[in-house]
């Protein structure tokens, strides 16, 4: 209170006690833009016992009572002072203050003081000096006190209990061992910044304990020195307060300064410093949540673990960065933050992918949905050679024994959108995943507690902004436990890692073929089903033998499903009911225990055999998944399949013609199916043919010609005199007015001409199309911006090219080995000369399948005997027939030793349909000599 009036009356509240004659009094009402202004005021006329600071010397005889009597009965109360006059020496006011007593009466504080015999009265030798206007008065109630032989002027020395000894600091760990959790009496004398203070802690009448105490969770900013000093001299520099210190120190004093409070202690850090909640005795304030909710404070994640209110914390901070009061005035939420979610729903755990991610099938929709344990992170699986970390095997393992098949609800804490460079598209969710315990308690078990508590998994330390699990402060509790008990991954031995040896891929051929009597020899073997690309192809993980196979159903065969490979973002279509055999097996038999059976290898290395799941009890019978998928109509039995030959094959092709005559999966309408088939090879039988001059010839057997459009030059004449005035006229279309399927004049990257073209999709994203240039059979990419209309003279003329594919033989490509080879083989073959072309069908994207004569030869013969081409093994009997007239031709070109046939015969197999084992090929195509 800077320019003090003089003799006049002003309201204020005593912030501190100093001594038994001077007090610290603020301004009243809400402070703005900072502290209030405050006054150091002394009693006039009046002198105290001095209080020395704590733990700097003795105080004098009786300045502890002085100053705890006037404490008590004013700190924290409205006053009316009046300065009388300022003494020079102390550059201090002196003056009178006013205050209801005991009895509700307002009464000078001085009087009170001197009645309690707690203060002298000063008496001046000179008359003039200054002293308080009722100084008589003030001397005859000292020497009533003197009379009564009361307070400072008692005969003998002082009571221990009137005054204060500071005893020396205790040992933390054996002071926490006593005091924590249990409230303790003390009163707070110090305040070194809003979350930080000194504390009396009284153990015996008069006896102390100076602790300084750090309020748990919440840290307010503080006080620092420059690190340079601007004005010379200053030894040590001036403290520099951080933005909002004094707005935090104020409040913290102004509740807690000078009060009787109650402290809980929870706990200290590294140095010592005890850490616990400091509120005044009696009072429902809450100190650390107001210094977070007014944005004087912020929490901190180390010494949250100690309190148990962390989650009241954390929400009144959250507020208070909502609301950007304090030190949050400019904060900025992070656009990449995870975003709060009430979702709650019930699913079934389908797969366990690693200790920390599940996915679930959502009961209401049945969507796969994948959901991450919030606020947890497990080790790492290894994929692929890399190993396992530590306990990452065993955390899976706790949640596929716990889980997997079994129905869950799925409280969604928090969504997060993926990194920009994630793999992941999709929002990932972070959910707290819960299951019934069972019995009449009808209770929950929180799956995230058993994690954390048997050392499976860390727990995330999040940001004081970042959303996290709703029972995050059991985690913590939780992992203090594992981690004192040194469990999973906070053990300090070495930790056993798994081992898995790979057998799957087809650089394991040789080797699976080696190891197939062992496997077959000492089946049944016990495994776990890891991982199924189709319903009837998986991969299985052996845990006896430590390796990890691919394993197909023997006999049984699902429809391919649909799949998104890397780097696309449209899945690419399979057959009818492929997705649903997979979302079968995934449902009911995905990372379930498995026996299996093996008993041969297929042309891929990968091993054929039954697998059956554990019935429900010892006494139920065991699954056959093959049986179960041929049941709901999900399969078929391969053709070359032989009930008789095989164990259970009866029961086998019984199960598929119930199925069939249910009309159940891929049998529903299968007559009708049958009568489509049939049209569609009469339809290609009446192909017909056509001839032309090869214009292009492309990689894997593609040639074009231009055949069946009369008078071809005058055509392609008129196409560049109508498309050449594109370049100055037509403006380019608008990216949704481009439509697949659609005809339009597109630019070519090659030579920057332009023409006609057909789009089959485009990527709005990317601004790229896919066409194909309809008069020269290429297909390209080329930029939305370099389509236009087609001109009116360029419509009306028909496409000019017809590319057609050579059929029964496999032609390496463009990124196969020897695929340029066989391009320029073919081109100087074929290219620009006249050709006869039947078409036996078209494939899907309008190419004709057939053959090319070239003056009476075979075009596919000529490939086939110079080494550049295979015949095409597929078990139809068209392939059956194709090898019959193509198999010499290639007999030719095996005996060359060239280009595919370099290293001998490695198309010997059925390459093409790996599903068949060799005794079906040799069947089929009449056996083929061992060499």
């Amino acid at each position: 209170m800077s320019g003090l009036p003089m003799k006049k009356k002003i309201q204020g509240i005593v912030k501190a006690v100093l001594s038994g004659d001077t007090v610290v009094i603020v301004k009243p009402g809400m402070p703005k833009g900072g502290p209030p202004p405050e006054v150091r005021l002394s009693l006039s006329s009046l002198k105290a016992p001095a209080v020395k600071p704590a733990g700097s010397g003795g105080d004098e005889p009786y300045a502890w009572a002085s100053r705890e009597f006037l404490r008590k009965a004013l700190v924290g109360k409205n006053v009316m002072f009046i300065a009388e006059y300022n003494v020079p020496q102390l550059n201090r006011p002196m003056g009178t203050i006013y205050c209801e007593n005991s009895s509700g009466e307002v009464e000078s504080v001085s009087r009170m003081v001197l009645r309690e015999g707690l203060a002298r009265v000063r008496r001046p030798n000179n008359p003039k000096e200054d002293r308080s206007f009722d100084y008589e008065e003030l001397c005859l109630l000292e020497d009533e006190a003197q009379e009564q032989k009361i307070g400072l002027f008692q005969d003998g020395d002082m009571p221990r209990e009137l005054g204060r000894t500071i005893l020396d600091t205790p040992d933390t760990v054996e002071y926490l061992t006593k005091v924590r959790g249990k409230p303790v009496a003390g009163v707070v004398d110090y305040i070194i910044n809003g979350s930080v203070m000194k504390i009396l802690i009284q153990e015996e009448p008069g006896l102390y304990r100076h602790l300084t105490v750090c309020l748990s969770g919440v840290q307010s900013p503080g006080f620092r020195r420059p690190e340079t000093e601007e004005s010379e001299g200053a030894n040590p520099p001036a403290v520099v307060a951080m933005p909002f210190a004094l707005n935090a120190k104020f409040y913290t004093e102004s509740v807690l300064l000078q009060r009787d409070v109650e402290v809980v202690f929870e706990g200290a850090d590294k140095s010592g410093n005890l850490y616990g909640q400091v509120n005044e005795a009696g009072s429902a304030v809450r100190v650390s949540e107001n210094l977070l909710r007014m944005g004087y404070a912020k929490t901190v994640a180390w010494s949250m673990q100690m309190t148990s209110n962390a989650s009241v914390l954390r929400a009144t901070e959250k507020s208070a960065m909502k609301a950007r009061v304090g030190i949050w005035h400019d904060y900025v939420p992070n656009p990449n933050a995870a975003v709060a979610s009430t979702d709650v729903y019930q699913a079934r755990v389908v797969e366990i992918f690693s200790g920390d991610v599940i996915i679930v099938a959502d009961d209401e929709t049945g969507d796969f949905r994948r959901v991450c344990f919030a606020s947890l992170r497990a080790p790492k699986l290894g994929r692929g050679s890399d190993r396992d970390m530590p306990v990452a095997w065993e955390a899976r393992e706790y949640l596929r024994q716990r889980l997997i098949g079994r129905r869950v609800k799925v409280s969604v804490d928090y969504q997060r959108k993926p990194q920009p460079e994630s793999p992941m598209k999709d929002i990932m969710s972070y959910a707290t995943i819960t299951k019934d315990r069972g019995g009449k308690e009808n209770t929950e078990e929180d799956i995230g507690m058993g994690l954390v508590a048997g050392g499976f998994v860390s727990l995330i330390r999040h940001r004081s902004d970042e959303e996290r699990a709703r029972n995050y402060e059991q985690y913590v509790q939780l992992e203090k436990e594992a981690t004192n008990a040194k469990k999973g991954i906070h053990s300090d031995k070495n930790i056993p890692v798994r081992r898995v040896n790979d057998l799957t891929g087809s650089e394991n051929k040789k080797r699976n073929k080696d190891m197939l009597s062992s496997f077959a020899d000492s089946g049944p073997h016990k495994g776990i089903l890891e991982y199924a690309s189709t319903g009837s192809r998986y991969r299985i993980y052996l845990p006896s033998q430590s390796c990890i196979l691919a394993l197909a159903l023997k006999g049984v065969r699902c429809p391919v499903p649909s799949r998104t490979l890397h780097g696309e973002s449209a899945a690419q279509p399979g057959q009818p009911f492929g997705d649903e055999a997979l979302h079968f097996v995934k449902l009911s038999f995905l990372q379930r225990d498995v026996q299996v059976d093996i008993s041969s290898v297929d042309k891929t290395g990968a091993f054929l055999g039954t697998v059956r799941l554990p019935g429900q009890t010892p006494q139920a019978p065991m699954i056959d998944i093959g049986l179960s998928l041929l049941s709901h109509g999900y399969a078929s039995l391969n053709e070359f399949f032989d009930p008789d030959r095989d164990e259970g094959g009866q029961i086998y092709s019984k199960t598929q013609e119930e199925a069939k005559a249910a009309d159940k999966g891929i049998w529903k309408d299968y007559k009708v199916q049958e009568a489509a088939a049939q049209k569609e090879v009469e339809a290609q039988q009446a192909a017909g043919q056509v001839c032309g001059r090869v214009v292009d010839v492309g990689y894997g057997g593609k040639i074009v010609l231009h055949a069946g459009v009369p008078n071809v030059e005058e055509s392609i004449r008129i196409l560049e005199t109508s498309l050449a005035t594109l370049d100055v006229g037509d403006s380019n279309l608008p990216i949704s007015m481009i439509k697949p399927g659609d005809g339009y004049a597109g630019k070519s990257a090659y030579d920057g001409s332009w023409y006609r073209c057909r789009v089959y999709s485009v990527d709005a994203n990317s601004g790229k199309a896919k066409v194909r240039f309809v008069d020269y059979g290429i297909d390209d990419v080329v930029s939305a911006r370099d389509l236009k209309r087609l001109p009116s003279e360029a419509s009306g003329i028909p496409k000019l090219a017809f590319p057609i594919r050579l059929q029964h033989v496999v032609v390496p490509g463009d990124g196969d080995d020897y695929g340029i080879d066989a391009g320029e083989y073919l081109r100087e073959l074929v290219y620009g000369k006249e050709v006869t072309a039947e078409v036996a069908y078209r494939d899907s994207d309008g190419t004709a399948i057939g053959t090319v004569s070239l003056d009476g030869k075979d075009v596919a013969s000529e490939m086939l005997k110079v080494g550049l081409a295979r015949v095409l093994r597929k078990y139809n009997r068209d392939s059956k027939a194709a090898f019959k007239k193509y198999g010499a031709d290639e007999e030719i070109g095996k005996k060359t030793h060239n280009y595919l046939w370099v290293h001998g015969d490695p198309y010997g197999s059925d390459e093409d349909d790996a599903e068949a084992d060799k005794e079906a090929r040799e069947r089929r195509y009449g056996g083929v000599p061992r060499k």
